[in-house]
């Protein structure tokens, strides 16, 4: 390839738009599927990155069509994506799945087979292709915020086509003969495009399974509006004369009545008939003369706090369109947002806004706040999980009134049996017994969604006889399946576990023995924020991914092995097969791990992830850049260095984080960024060394052909890495998928330990081990895969 400049600009644009279509796949899979199949299918689909440099190591020849296949698969993919459930008449989810998995792979395998091919070519260029690799990806996370807010998802991904194209253009162009080819790409390509790039917000079929879908099916409702954000597409839905939905990607729909300001009405008066409202019936006036509403939606809580007498409410949405299409439509729900001077309405993400908060309240009010839709890199994790865990608890305690309470409107049973288990876990790090925290609380477990309210001085016996005798007088008696009391345990209706544990006579931490429940009612922590998991173990989605993520990263390794030139090798790197895997691993384990650590610091989970996502990216990117300064005889020796510093940066993040986080939470959103940004920014920087190295290393020692191959096989492990670090935080937290990729970096850094080892010590050890695989290789046949 000649022009230098070119390639560079051609990876730039190329990194850029890859990223941003990754980002807006994800937007458009959490429209078409539940969040935990958009898990699913990103994570395949970006196996295609590493298998296509397997591909080109294979094939070993140029491979020129590449590039243009890249160019035109971006929006060829996008547009039969959302085609999809409409070819074929109906079929089943998993078939949806699949075809999702292999239609979204496309774009990935091309680009993959595309820049391992740049790296194969130009290995003593590698530290500034992979900076400029690494920069374009960070700006492309950025740019796809905006995107998706301009453009919506389908807009977005589009757009990330033309910056695709565009790359291609450049490195096409700096191919010899290739000038007229890449103008016709680049103006085929634009046309293609121009129609549908620019305020396209076309449909986004859905599956069945999505509420959404469900619902325009089971009745006549019709879609009013619908926005695209970079939080996601919500829709607004009118069911009837009196009551809208607003839907976020294709679920957890929110109900917004018509009210006209007259508490009187019917459809009012008859929120006193929900068992949300039950709690109400008992409070003075001074008992609520002010509440928090957590997750505010279409502001059904906030019409049911004004009607039982609350005096201010401050209601917290972390969707901006949700808020903004309620208050759009303030002559049907009576300006609820808008027209009561008590209501104020704040765009954040709730826990993040009560940590902030220096106010107390009388009631802490959270009714089934969960989005069920992707918000993190890789797909998995929700928006409302650091809502209900052992510190949210202690931090709504914090911000009680002393007879404050936290009212919570749950799904079903088992979630409220969760919320005793956070609860009582709250109490007890405050000195509280287990048997005396159960004074503290109450449920009214219904067929349907049940109630928990915690409050913050105990419930007195004469408190709890009230609410028992008004529960058998009500007309939910026949609707309930369990209840709890604190002091009573006369009731046929008492769960006898709740019942035991208040009166001393057995320990909460045997709940999952005594209460028979599919899902898993252990305590969840900030580190482990799993409140919504609802099996037992890890889901079966995660497990099938680590499944095939595991299969498909061992393949990467075997596979070419066994298509290899059978010439004796000549060299003695036998641990450089262990470098490429170990950095793909380390790498996203940190990035997940790290991303959702300062997510909840931040606040803005869109802003956060992209923020974050972007300066560990550019970090990287520069540290490849001052990689290319390191002479070729210190290469192995700044490979260990930098990643020990890696390693020791990780274990430092673990420390200190948490004491940055309380210094900076008084900081502006501006202002918090800036300090999570600056927090990853060294530790990215010295991420930045390896790769680039590791691949000047292999050039060096003359098998620069075997370049494509650790491409793949670090891509490929980078999955792996990525599904680990979900399984590991599922079952021990964040903070061990951390110390994870810090031991991964470890390894690295005693692998290729500047100075010779001596017999006995660790590194000799592996070395040893690693000289009998080569000859096991050798006399298979396998020498390309020994001589790594």
């Amino acid at each position: 390839m000649r022009g230098s400049w070119r390639v560079l600009t051609g990876v730039f644009f190329v990194s850029f738009g890859v990223l941003m279509f990754e980002i807006a796949l994800g937007r458009i899979f959490s429209v078409m599927f539940a969040y935990h199949y958009t898990f699913v299918i990103l994570s395949m689909a970006i196996f295609g990155l590493g298998a296509g440099g397997l591909f080109v190591h294979l094939y070993r020849s140029r491979l020129p069509g590449m590039p243009v296949a890249l160019a035109f698969s971006v929006p060829a993919v996008t547009f039969l994506l959302l085609r999809l459930p409409s070819f074929g008449g109906p079929r089943s989810l998993t078939t949806y799945v699949l075809a999702s998995v292999v239609l979204s792979a496309v774009p990935f395998f091309f680009a993959g087979a595309v820049l391992s091919e740049i790296f194969r070519d130009l290995p003593r260029r590698s530290s500034g292709i992979y900076a400029v690799d690494l920069l374009g990806a960070a700006l492309g996370a950025l740019w796809a915020v905006k995107a998706l807010n301009l453009y919506g998802g389908v807009g977005a991904a589009l757009s990330a086509g033309v910056s695709v194209a565009l790359g291609t253009f450049f490195l096409l162009y700096s191919s010899a003969g290739r000038t007229g080819a890449a103008l016709g790409l680049i103006a085929a390509t634009s046309a293609f495009l121009s129609d549908h790039i620019f305020g396209y917000y076309g449909p986004v079929s859905m599956v069945r399974g999505k509420e959404l879908y469900d619902f325009l099916r089971a009745s006549k409702a019709e879609i009013v509006e619908n926005r695209w954000s970079a939080f996601g597409r919500t829709d607004l839905v009118k069911v009837a004369e009196d009551r809208m939905y607003l839907f976020v990607d294709g679920t957890a729909g929110t109900i917004m009545y018509r009210f006209d300001g007259k508490f009187e009405r019917p459809l009012v008066e008859n929120l006193k008939e929900d068992i949300e409202y039950f709690p109400f019936l008992f409070l003075n006036p001074e008992e609520k003369e002010n509440a928090l509403v957590i997750g505010s939606g279409g502001g059904r809580d906030v019409l049911l706090a004004l009607l039982g007498g609350v005096g201010r409410i401050t209601a917290v949405e972390v969707n901006p369109d949700i808020v903004a299409l309620v208050k759009k439509y303030s002559d049907f729900n009576g300006g609820i947002y808008t027209g009561y001077g008590d209501v104020e309405v704040v765009v954040a993400e709730g826990r993040n806004y009560i940590k902030r908060s220096k106010d107390l309240y009388d009631l802490i009010i959270l009714a089934l706040p969960i989005t069920k839709t992707s918000r993190s890199p890789e797909g998995y994790a929700l928006t409302e999980n650091y809502l209900f865990t052992v510190e949210s608890i202690g931090d709504y305690l914090d911000h009680l009134t002393p007879e404050g309470r936290i009212i919570v409107l749950a799904h079903h049973i088992a979630e409220v049996f969760k919320l005793f288990s956070i609860s009582v876990k709250a109490l007890e790090r405050m000195g509280v017994s287990n048997a005396d925290a159960m004074d503290h609380m109450y449920m009214v477990g219904l067929s349907g969604p049940s109630l928990f309210v915690l409050k913050k001085s105990p419930f007195t016996l004469e408190e709890s006889e009230i609410r028992h005798r008004s529960i058998h007088l009500s007309r939910y008696i026949a609707l309930v399946k369990s209840l709890f009391f604190p002091n009573l345990w006369g009731c046929h209706l008492f769960d006898r576990f709740l019942v035991g544990v208040n009166q001393g006579s057995m320990p909460f931490d045997l709940i999952d023995l005594y209460v028979k429940s599919p899902v898993d009612l252990s305590p969840v922590t900030d580190d482990r924020p799993f409140f919504y998991k609802g099996e037992q173990g890890l889901p079966s989605t995660v497990m099938a991914v680590l499944l095939w993520a595991t299969v498909l990263s061992g393949t990467s390794i075997l596979l070419p092995s066994m298509f290899v030139r059978r010439e004796r090798a000549k060299c003695s790197f036998g641990w450089m097969s262990l470098l490429f895997p170990l950095l793909g691993v380390g790498f996203m384990m940190a990035e997940i791990s790290l991303i959702q650590k300062l997510n909840f610091f931040i606040g803005e989970p869109v802003i956060s992830v992209a923020v974050l996502l972007s300066v560990l990216l550019a970090g990287g990117g520069i540290g490849s850049f001052l990689s290319g300064y390191v002479g070729s005889d210190r290469t192995r020796r700044f490979i260990s260095l930098s990643a020990l510093v890696v390693s020791l940066g990780i274990v430092a993040e673990l420390a200190f984080l948490p004491a940055l986080s309380r210094a900076s939470l008084a900081l502006s959103l501006v202002g918090r960024s800036l300090v999570g940004g600056m927090a990853v920014l060294p530790l990215g920087i010295a991420m930045g060394f390896p790769f680039p190295l590791g691949i000047k290393m292999l050039d060096r020692v003359g098998r620069g052909d075997l370049i494509p191959w650790m491409w793949g096989v670090n891509g490929a492990f980078s999955v792996l890495g990525s599904v680990l670090a979900i399984v590991i935080a599922i079952t021990l937290g964040y903070s061990y998928a951390l110390i994870a990729s810090a031991l991964c970096y470890s390894a690295v850094a005693l692998l290729f330990r500047g100075f010779r080892a001596r017999d006995g010590s660790p590194i000799y050890f592996v070395k040893h081990h690693i000289a009998h695989m080569e000859a096991a290789f050798w006399d298979s046949g396998f020498q390309d895969a020994a001589c790594l």
